[in-house]
């Protein structure tokens, strides 16, 4: 008897609790009723009702913040169209051909201050000028006469270039062709001339550079180079060692001596597969050999303000896209900004314009690149 009490005081239990019915108290007592003679009452009256919590407020699913946007890309600077560039280009040439180097200088540095396009073009007009002068005078002593340094130093690589195509010896030029002051800016124009000797040979040329004793002869010339073949022009003047589904190539084939100078312009061939794709150059350089990542992040850098000269503040915006790289970026922006107008002056003219966070980082670049003008 005492186990049928205990068994019904649980099925009770039980269904109260699964159910929380008194239609269930109901049908036990029948059915207890007719299997035994005890009260139920006293039974149920052991069993305190179940008190329920109120019911909770439904649970809100948890709505993530609304992410605040992103700031919109800076606009680069209008490019010329082909056609634009060609017609500039052939202006230039004939100024040259009529009244001289020198009054082409003149209105190109008027076109650079009303058109950013021409001023972002720059550094290939002036190779321009440099080719149409060699051209005029045929003799490169006259030609050096009206050297000007102004878009990197393009004109003094134009004349080498056009020098060093129609050489019979080169070897004997380039050893002599940058003295007496032994410049980088002269042997990278070497490296320049010797791609347009050898029909854009890149091995032929380094073979060519390493005939320079002293390594920053050969950096030098290796510079002009591999910039020479990251910029030909695929119509005119093509090169067979470039590769647009791995654009670091060839820089892995070099010696090590040559590998950083390699990666730097690296960038100038990538952005001519992917215009203005400034911050996606800048993520591809973390792909590239390691221990190389630096140097082409500062060649992409170089290459941001190089199209941009007019807007240093937009090349800056640019390289804080990537916050860990943007001490490497503002350097390239110093280096090319410093050789661009072949002064230290402007270099610091530049770090005066970009915001304090980076102003420490181009103050750094100019001062570690004070020997390449020993006199400012």
């Amino acid at each position: 008897m005492k186990i049928s009490k205990f068994i019904a005081k649980v099925l009770i239990i039980a269904l109260l609790f699964f159910t929380g019915t008194y239609a269930a108290t109901a049908f036990f007592k029948v059915q207890y009723a007719k299997s035994s003679a005890l009260p139920l009452e006293p039974v149920l009256q052991e069993i305190q009702p179940l008190e329920m919590p109120p019911a909770a407020e439904p649970v809100k699913p948890a709505v993530a913040p609304t992410p605040a946007p992103a700031p919109a890309a800076p606009e680069p600077t209008t490019q010329l169209s082909d056609e634009e560039y060609a017609e500039v280009a052939a202006s230039l040439e004939k100024i040259v051909e009529d009244l001289g180097p020198m009054e082409a200088m003149v209105q190109l540095e008027k076109l650079m201050n009303e058109n950013p396009g021409v001023l972002r073009s720059c550094h290939g007009l002036v190779h321009k000028i440099g080719h149409a002068t060699m051209d005029k005078f045929n003799n490169f002593s006259e030609a050096m006469n009206y050297q000007n340094e102004i878009c990197g130093s393009g004109y003094l690589h134009g004349i080498i270039e056009e020098k060093f195509a129609k050489s019979t010896d080169v070897f004997a030029d380039m050893v002599t062709i940058c003295e007496p002051k032994n410049e980088r800016s002269c042997y990278h124009g070497v490296g320049h001339g010797l791609m347009y000797y050898t029909d854009n040979d890149l091995p032929k040329s380094i073979e060519l550079c390493e005939k320079y004793t002293e390594n920053e002869a050969k950096v030098g010339c290796a510079e002009g180079v591999f910039m020479e073949n990251f910029n030909s022009n695929t119509q005119l003047h093509p090169t067979e060692y470039l590769n647009p589904e791995n654009p670091f190539y060839p820089c892995g084939d070099q010696k090590d001596i040559y590998k950083a100078v390699c990666y730097y312009y690296a960038p100038s061939y990538y952005l001519s597969l992917h215009k203005n794709a400034y911050e996606e150059a800048l993520k591809w350089c973390q792909s590239a050999e390691r221990g190389y990542e630096a140097a082409c992040v500062k060649g992409a850098g170089s290459r941001i303000v190089k199209e941009n000269l007019g807007d240093v503040e937009m090349a800056e915006a640019v390289c804080m896209t990537q916050p860990d790289l943007t001490s490497q970026c503002i350097d390239g922006m110093v280096s090319y900004y410093i050789v661009n107008f072949a002064s230290l002056q402007k270099g610091q003219e530049m770090c005066d314009k970009i915001s304090d966070a980076n102003k420490s980082t181009c103050l750094a670049g100019i001062e570690s690149r004070k020997y390449w003008y020993e006199s400012d």
